[in-house]
């Protein structure tokens, strides 16, 4: 009999003691579930990252468009993306790191029963903003890709879409987020979470607003009626000044500081310079040389490069590019104001939006202000986010080879916005590629040893043509690329030069 109580108090001893255990096998710093909005800012952190990035590895974009050239090693700056997988990489970046992470941040959002319904809604309208930001970037990068069947497990092999329906379908969702977040104006979400805005509703609205008048314009010489349509609904509740601009503020602690002072200062390296048609365009209407004479030329010189270390007194100099600039003392490096761990990141911001609505107005589109108001303002808002005085700005903008002479659509009022938003967006280099391929300028010439003409996609990724072959070559068969998946087959948004 006491055989049979012991056992019996050593079986409800077990009992205890296991649940008293239960847990011990989890690990709390590794939780099984992700929480959707540290999702929603990681999504922030690694599109600001990739937008913003200067690495050989991922964004060259900066070499592509001749503002920087390379010091020794000339691959990238001769337009060999293949070598270091540089495609495949922002490709992954953009498809792993951003909308994978919104997607997963979304579905665990819907299924919170216990979110209030109008925070439900801001938050999945606020994702889906982003997403159509990313996807935006992928389609302008690439062409078609896999859309409708992306992020989903249950197909490891997904088809492409064709990328002008995308286009189609990604306004589609912008106006619906644009609809939810107007009904839910005073609904702040996010907050801390969302490093953009906040949790700003209305800085949302306006960031929504302007990235409709970029798809917009990114339609205007393909389809001109819908662009005109698309961009007269939206400039009218766009950007309406640099406190409204969709910038990722980054950390003065790494590992989240700006990449430009991860590659520039902190890896010690020094493997960018000034590229020569940079520096000749900045020189145009005067001698940098004579900086210190007061004679006119654009402001922001000084601050987009340093002056050379070995040259005695001011004096810009960049190189060629596709040759060696060897040793970088010859040479001037990127300014100073470019290498701040905690510089921001742009997105979108209202120098792109005055340019927007310039051609907008040149083209005869009804959007506020004339196109030399809006060119003005644009390269104003330029020079005044660089902190360059106003008289420096007011003696620019007097000079003939600056001031706004087209008529309508015309060539000149082209040549003017493409060289002045050239100009403006030097730290922002896939949006400068974005216009360029769609104006056509300024007519840069191809790298010294160039390996194919001036990029103006990326051809896809290795390992799609490796684990989705068949839904890979079906993309290069269509009449978009027609069989030529190469960095020169242009997009449906670049149509022939104008």
């Amino acid at each position: 009999m006491k055989k049979i109580i012991i056992t019996g108090l050593m079986a409800v001893g077990v009992f205890f003691t296991s649940c008293e255990l239960d847990g011990l096998n989890e690990d709390s710093k590794r939780p099984a579930t992700a929480d959707p909005v540290t999702l929603f800012s990681n999504a922030q952190l690694s599109l600001a990252h990739a937008m913003a990035s200067p690495s050989v590895n991922l964004n060259i974009f900066r070499l592509i468009m001749q503002y920087w050239n390379e010091v020794q090693y000339m691959n990238e700056a001769r337009y060999d993306i293949s070598n270091r997988g540089i495609n495949d990489a922002f490709w992954h970046t953009l498809n792993r790191d951003v909308i994978a992470d919104l997607v997963e941040s979304r579905r665990l959002i819907e299924a919170n029963t216990e979110l209030d319904a109008a925070e439900k809604e801001n938050q999945l309208a606020m994702i889906d903003v982003l997403e159509v930001y990313t996807w935006s970037v992928l389609i302008t990068t690439f062409g078609d890709v896999p859309y409708r069947e992306a992020m989903d497990i249950n197909r490891i092999q997904p088809a492409y879409d064709d990328a002008y329906q995308i286009y189609g379908l990604l306004l589609e969702r912008l106006d619906a987020a644009i609809a939810t977040l107007n009904a839910n104006r005073g609904v702040v979400v996010f907050e801390t979470a969302d490093v953009l805005y906040g949790g700003n509703v209305g800085q949302w609205i306006k960031f929504s607003n302007s990235l409709k008048m970029r798809l917009g314009m990114m339609m205007a010489d393909a389809n001109s009626a819908q662009a005109k349509s698309i961009v007269e609904a939206a400039a009218p509740h766009a950007f309406t000044s640099d406190a409204d601009n969709a910038a990722f503020a980054f950390s003065t602690v790494p590992p989240n500081t700006n990449p430009l002072w991860t590659n520039l200062i902190q890896s010690g390296r020094r493997d960018f310079v000034a590229a020569t048609t940079m520096i000749a365009a900045l020189d145009t209407i005067g001698d940098p040389a004579d900086v210190l004479d007061d004679d006119v030329y654009d402001p922001r010189l000084p601050v987009y490069f340093d002056t050379t270390l070995a040259a005695e007194g001011v004096a810009y100099v960049g190189g060629f590019p596709g040759q060696r600039s060897t040793p970088f003392t010859n040479y001037s490096l990127p300014g100073k104001a470019l290498t701040l761990q905690n510089l921001e990141a742009v997105l979108l911001d209202y120098t792109e939006v005055k340019f927007y609505m310039a051609e907008a107005a040149a083209r005869g589109w009804a959007v506020a202000g004339t196109a030399e108001d809006n060119y003005y303002e644009a390269i104003t808002s330029s020079m005044r986010y660089w902190d360059v005085e106003e008289a420096a700005i007011q003696s620019y903008l007097q000079d003939e080879d600056v001031q706004y002479t087209g008529s309508g659509w015309d060539a000149e009022a082209q040549r003017k916005i493409g060289i002045q938003s050239w100009l403006a967006f030097y730290n922002r280099g896939y949006t400068s590629w974005l216009q360029w391929r769609r104006l056509d300028y300024p007519k840069l010439e191809e790298a010294a040893g160039a390996i194919s003409g001036i990029p103006v996609r990326y051809f896809y990724p290795v390992s799609e043509q490796n684990v989705n072959k068949a839904n890979y070559e079906a993309a290069v068969a269509r009449a978009s690329l027609g069989g030529d998946d190469s960095v020169e087959s242009r997009l449906f948004f670049d149509v022939a030069d104008q």
